[in-house]
């Protein structure tokens, strides 16, 4: 499908495409990302079957633009404005931290007929393998000084990626896409603001639904984070959302199931 653009709240130019028919559907991608890759087309063409899909670039990447100075509050405005090119209360599927934004963006008051969204990746309590407390500014040196290829493949040791992949991984064509977007790495280390805690943890109107198929229980259920009164105004602002329901699911036909099932 044609690229298509959609401006965001600072001028900045998101690109997007759509495919399919059907209910509107927004997917946001995590870090590295880009709808361009195999892996964004094969989730496309599987979510396609029953929604029509926008996909689109993260600020940075792709054909978006890179509005300077960054900010997470921006990238919200993003996906306020890809949404409102989707109807203005879309679906919304993300992963990783991009599930993180989506998740910001729905406590940030963006309208989402629902959120899936899979293991945005936050710490609770003291975990053994928990992201080095300096990532953010490790990851922004790196990118300072223009060493890409190191700020790569210092966050796939992050994400657990065990040392002999990362040195396989660097032949393969995925590692000159991710090293194209490496300076986007700082981005979403803004976006996870430590690993430890996210806004939208606060809201306690949000449902939690694992998925059958899942062995790994939705992080969003394991965080501990009080609630406001049930009576706040933005209680009542995610309730009249159909209560967005956190899943975690990442095979695409899975991902499709499970939202398709929540928006019956």
């Amino acid at each position: 499908m044609a690229t298509k653009f959609v401006t965001s709240a600072d001028g900045t130019r998101i690109a997007y495409e759509t495919m399919g028919q059907g209910a509107p559907l927004v997917f946001v991608w995590g870090a590295l990302g880009v709808r361009s890759s195999p892996f964004a087309k094969t989730m496309r063409e599987e979510l396609a079957k029953d929604f029509t899909v926008f996909d689109y670039d993260r600020r940075g990447r792709g054909e978006s633009g890179d509005t300077k100075p960054y900010a997470v509050a921006r990238e919200v405005e993003d996906l306020r404005a890809v949404c409102e090119a989707a109807g203005g209360r879309p679906c919304v599927a993300a992963t990783s931290s991009g599930a993180a934004l989506a998740l910001e963006a729905a406590a940030s008051g963006v309208p989402m007929k629902m959120l899936a969204a899979h293991e945005p990746p936050y710490m609770v309590g003291n975990p053994k393998d928990a992201p080095d407390p300096d990532y953010e500014q490790k990851m922004n040196e790196l990118i300072a000084r223009g060493k890409r290829d190191e700020a790569v493949k210092y966050f796939m040791r992050t994400v657990g990626v065990p040392g002999v992949f990362v040195l396989v991984m660097r032949f393969m064509p995925f590692w000159k896409d991710a090293v194209a977007a490496a300076h986007t790495l700082p981005y979403d280390a803004a976006v996870m603001d430590g690993f430890a805690r996210s806004a939208c943890l606060r809201w306690s109107s949000w449902a939690v639904a694992p998925h059958r198929r899942c062995a790994q229980r939705p992080t969003r259920q394991r965080a501990r984070s009080p609630g406001p009164p049930s009576g706040s105004s933005r209680s009542r602002t995610m309730a009249s959302s159909r209560q967005p329901c956190v899943r975690c699911s990442w095979r695409a036909s899975a991902l499709r199931r499970t939202v398709e099932a929540r928006t019956l």
